[in-house]
C-alpha cells in the first residue's frame, strides 16, 4: 500500500540562538528539494519511485532560547496543534543550554521527538542519558549537519509521532471500549488514568475518580495499606501468579458491587505502577444465584419423589396394620358383648356352665387367642411406622425450609443425619450409607440451608460416581461420611468407593457447568454451588482428594464462628439434643 509523502504532523520547532541556521533549516525543509541525493532519500524513506516522489514540505517555527521555546510549546499544546520534533542547539548562551531546554520541553510534552544540534562535545552520551526521561525520543545531529541528514531526521521523526499517536490512538479506544472498568495506579495507590466503564462501574466522574484513593473503593480492603493490598492481589503460587479475586466494591452512592478484580505490577523509571481490571460481577451473581435456586429446586423435586417412595412403604404397612386393628376391634367388641350378657344378674337364671360355653364358644370363633397375641404387635410395628413418616417428613422439612439467610447456630451432626435419611432412595440401591459422628463437634454459626444443599450435593455426587462404575456382581458401594473438629473447623467428609477422578481434572471439577457425567445426566452445577456456598459465603474451604480406581473425598471445612462454641449433649446416635 502506497504512502502519502505528506505528514498529518508537519509542525516542528527550531530552537537555536543563531538566525542563520534557521535560514538553513528553511532552505532544507521548506523549499522544492532539486537535489537527486534528495530524491533517492524520499524514494528510499517513502518508498515510492524516484520520479514520482517529493520530500515532504514541513511548517517550520522558530525560538532563539529554551525559555521562548517553552513557551512556544506550551501554546502549541493549548491551541491542539502541538509540534511533532524539535531541532535544538546545545549551546544557547545566555540562557538554557540545550539539555536544560529539552528537560524543560518534555515537562510539557513528553511525545515530543528532539534532536540535538551540536559541534562541540558539551556532554557526553552517557552524561546524557542520565539526565533525560524519554531516551528514544531524542537522537543526536553533530554540526556541521548534512542536508541529508536533516531531511532524513524530519521525515523519519515526524513520521514516527504519527505512528505514536496512532498507536497511542488505538490503545485509548480499546481501553475506553472496553466492557470492564481498566485503572492505573501509582505506587501511592493514586489513580493516574481510568476508563468509562470503571467510572460507570464505581459512580463517578472521571474528575472525581482520578483524586480518589483506590484502597477507598473497596467494601473490605483485604489489607490496611496498599503495598498490603497488592501483595494480596500479587501472591505468587507455584511461581504463577494468582487468579483474580472477587471483591465488594464500595460506589459513590454507598451501595456494593460484586466484583472480579485481578492486578499486574510493572516496573517505570519513577516507580511501580499497577494496573488493575475489575469485572462487575452483578449479572454474573445474579445468574449464579438464579441457577443456585433452580438446582435447589430441582433437588427439592427429586428428593421429593425420592421421599414419597420412602414414606409409601411404612404408610403401606400402617394401612395394612390398621386393617388388622379395626377387625380386631369387632372381634374384641363380639368377645365383650358375650361377656356382657352372660354376666347381667338381670337376665334369667342360667347355670355358670351355660354362660361358660357361650362365652367359650364366641372366644374360638372370633379367635381372640390370637388377636390378643398380635394386637401389641401390630400396633408397635404402627407405632414404628409412624415415626419413620414423621423422621423423614421433619428431615425434609429441615432441608427445604429456605429460612432468612441468616447464619445461626447448627447442629452439623444433626444436619448430615436429616440429608442421609431424605437421599435414602438416591443411594439405598446402590451403596452402604455409614456415618461417624464426632460427638463433640460444636455448633457452627452457618446459614443451615446452604450447608444443607452442599450435603445434598455432596452425597448425590457420591451416589453416582458408585453406580457409575459398580457391577452387579460386586454388589453395592460404600460411601461414609464424617464429621470431626480441626482447630477453629468444623470439618465435613464425604467418602465414595467409585471410580475415582483423573488428576488433571481436580482444578475444574468446581467449575460451573463442568461435568464428567455424560449428556443429560447432571449440569455441571452442583459442585459449583457447593464450592460458592462454602467459600464464598462462609469463608471455608472445600478440598478433594481422588485419583482414577481409588474412589473420592471431598473434605469441607467451616469456620466455626465467633461466638462461644455450643457444646452438644449426644443421644444414643450421637446427634445433638
Amino acid at each position: 500500500m502506497n504512502r502519502s509523502n505528506s505528514c498529518t504532523n508537519d509542525r516542528i520547532l527550531i530552537v537555536d540562538d543563531n538566525p542563520a541556521i534557521h535560514e538553513d533549516y528553511r532552505k532544507i525543509l521548506e523549499a522544492q528539494p532539486v537535489d537527486g541525493d534528495l530524491d533517492e532519500l524520499s524514494a528510499l524513506v517513502l518508498g515510492e519511485d524516484q520520479e514520482s516522489s517529493n520530500v515532504p514540505q514541513f511548517k517550520l517555527h522558530s525560538a532563539y532560547q529554551g525559555q521562548e521555546a517553552l513557551e512556544m510549546v506550551k501554546q502549541a499544546n493549548a491551541d491542539g496543534q502541538p509540534f511533532a520534533m524539535a531541532f535544538v542547539d546545545m549551546r544557547m548562551p545566555p540562557g538554557w543550554d540545550g539539555l536544560q531546554t529539552i528537560e524543560h520541553l518534555w515537562k510539557v510534552d513528553s511525545n515530543l521527538q528532539i534532536v540535538i544540534c551540536t559541534a562541540f562535545s558539551d556532554y557526553s552520551w552517557s552524561e546524557i542519558i542520565d539526565r533525560v526521561e524519554h531516551r528514544d525520543r531524542l537522537l543526536i545531529l553533530k554540526k556541521p549537519f548534512d542536508n541529508v541528514e536533516v531531511c532524513q531526521l524530519a521525515i523519519s521523526l515526524t513520521h514516527k509521532w504519527e505512528l505514536e499517536r496512532q498507536a497511542e490512538n488505538r490503545m485509548d479506544s480499546i481501553v475506553e471500549t472496553a466492557a470492564d472498568g481498566i485503572i492505573a495506579l501509582d505506587a501511592t495507590s493514586s489513580i493516574e488514568s481510568c476508563n468509562r466503564a470503571a467510572c460507570e462501574l464505581f459512580g463517578y466522574s472521571e474528575e472525581e475518580l482520578l483524586s480518589t484513593p483506590f484502597c477507598s473503593l473497596l467494601k473490605d480492603p483485604p489489607a490496611t495499606s496498599w503495598e498490603e493490598c497488592a501483595d494480596y492481589f500479587l501472591v505468587k503460587e507455584n511461581g504463577k501468579h494468582s487468579p483474580a479475586r472477587e471483591v465488594e466494591g464500595l460506589q459513590k452512592s454507598g451501595g456494593s458491587v460484586p466484583l472480579l478484580l485481578s492486578v499486574s505490577t510493572y516496573d517505570t523509571h519513577d516507580g511501580k505502577r499497577f494496573t488493575l481490571i475489575a469485572r462487575d460481577l452483578s449479572e454474573y451473581k445474579q445468574l449464579q444465584e438464579t441457577l443456585s435456586r433452580a438446582q435447589k429446586l430441582e433437588s427439592v423435586g427429586q428428593l421429593a419423589a425420592g421421599v414419597a417412595h420412602e414414606i409409601n412403604t411404612p404408610m403401606q404397612f400402617i394401612y395394612q396394620n390398621m386393617e388388622f386393628l379395626q377387625t380386631c376391634a369387632d372381634k374384641i367388641a363380639r368377645v365383650f358383648a358375650a361377656f356382657e350378657r352372660n354376666l347381667d344378674v338381670t337376665r334369667p337364671n342360667r347355670p355358670w356352665e351355660d354362660r361358660w360355653q357361650e362365652v367359650n364358644e364366641v372366644l374360638k370363633g372370633q379367635q381372640f387367642d390370637m388377636v390378643r397375641s398380635e394386637l401389641p404387635q401390630a400396633i408397635e410395628e404402627s407405632l414404628e411406622g409412624v415415626q419413620r413418616v414423621v423422621s423423614i417428613v421433619r428431615a425434609m422439612k429441615e432441608f427445604a425450609h429456605p429460612g432468612h439467610g441468616e447464619k445461626t447456630p447448627v447442629d452439623i451432626n444433626h444436619a448430615v443425619e436429616s440429608t442421609v435419611t431424605i437421599t435414602r432412595n438416591h443411594w439405598k440401591d446402590v451403596a452402604t450409607v455409614e456415618t461417624q459422628f464426632d460427638s463433640h463437634l460444636p455448633r457452627v454459626t452457618c446459614v443451615q440451608h446452604d450447608i444443607n444443599q452442599v450435603l445434598v450435593n455432596l452425597i448425590v455426587n457420591a451416589v453416582d460416581a458408585v453406580e457409575e462404575c459398580r457391577s452387579k456382581a460386586a454388589g453395592k458401594g460404600t460411601i461414609t461420611v464424617r464429621t470431626r473438629s480441626d482447630s477453629e473447623y468444623a470439618v465435613i467428609e464425604v467418602e465414595d468407593s467409585g471410580c475415582g477422578i483423573p488428576e488433571e481434572l481436580h482444578h475444574r471439577i468446581f467449575d460451573p457447568f463442568f461435568t464428567t457425567k455424560e449428556v443429560g445426566h447432571g449440569t455441571g452445577q452442583g459442585l459449583s454451588i457447593a464450592y460458592n456456598a462454602v467459600v464464598q459465603h462462609h469463608g471455608g474451604t472445600i478440598d478433594v482428594e481422588s485419583s482414577p480406581g481409588a474412589g473420592t473425598k471431598f473434605t469441607v471445612r467451616l469456620p466455626i464462628g465467633d461466638d462461644d462454641p455450643i457444646v452438644c449433649q449426644e443421644d444414643e446416635k450421637g446427634l445433638c439434643v
